[in-house]
């Protein structure tokens, strides 16, 4: 365990009268549901804007290509 994270744990452990263990597993409940949520949002928010400029981009600028089977080998 990181050493600021081992001392978080450490002086959390003593304010609150609870065993180090209980205060990381509390943590873990409270905060793994958080770090989740915040980084699907995140990941939401950054898929919107990689994908918004096609939107705004004229389709008639790119002209559509009609596909050619593969035939074998050459």
């Amino acid at each position: 365990m990181d050493s600021d994270i081992n001392k978080l744990v450490k002086d959390g452990a003593e304010r609150i009268g609870l065993s180090q263990a209980d205060i990381i597993r509390l943590g873990l409940r409270r905060g793994v549901p958080a770090f989740v949520q915040d980084t699907l949002q995140t990941q939401q928010r950054r898929r919107n804007l990689s994908w918004a400029w096609l939107d705004a981009y004229p389709a008639r600028l790119c002209p559509q290509r009609s596909a050619k089977p593969i035939s074998g080998k050459s």
